[in-house]
């Protein structure tokens, strides 16, 4: 036969029984936000990929028009060995012409990238800000490959009229 249970014995395990239910509900209410945000984050990835997909199939035409030019268009390198003297001389050609003062050429090896090879030297400059923004125009124009891989600029100490930069200049070659 099974003893009565006191009144206070039948309050303690409705208690102790609720404090169980209710922790079992956090947990499954836990765990269903939890598995709702995971699969919310993944269906926007998801739909951003096909998105991206979509975009790239209807742009793939302009792509590989772009790409066509860039092979027509993108300079061979003949001799890896003059052709950062090439670019320092085309450099100081531009420089010239706006009235950029170069100083300090240091020229780098070729590196070999997957998209291109890459000659690169660093220069320092001194100029007027209008022949400056000037040079740096002509230097990157369209169709030359030549970029600025860094950068470092400021106002010339000794003349406050001045600027003084410090450049990475690189010429982008078709890869080989």
């Amino acid at each position: 036969m099974k003893p009565q249970l006191t009144q206070r014995e039948k309050i303690l395990s409705i208690a102790v029984g609720t404090v169980a239910f209710l922790f079992a509900n956090y947990l499954v209410f836990d765990l269903f936000v939890t598995k709702r945000a995971a699969l919310t984050l993944s269906l926007s990835r998801q739909a951003s990929q096909l998105t991206l997909a979509r975009s790239r199939s209807t742009e793939k035409p302009l792509w590989q028009e772009r790409d066509t030019w860039l092979n027509a268009q993108q300079p061979k390198l003949a001799n890896e060995d003059s052709a950062s003297v090439q670019l320092l001389e085309e450099v100081k050609k531009i420089a010239g012409i706006h009235s950029v003062t170069v100083e300090n050429p240091q020229l780098k090896a070729a590196s070999r990238r997957a998209e291109a090879t890459v000659v690169s030297l660093e220069i320092d400059v001194r100029s007027s800000w209008k022949s400056l923004i000037a040079f740096l125009a002509e230097l990157q124009k369209p169709g030359l490959f030549v970029v600025l891989e860094k950068t470092n600029l400021k106002v010339d100490a000794k003349d406050q009229t001045q600027m003084a930069g410090h450049f990475t200049v690189a010429k982008w070659y078709a890869p080989n």
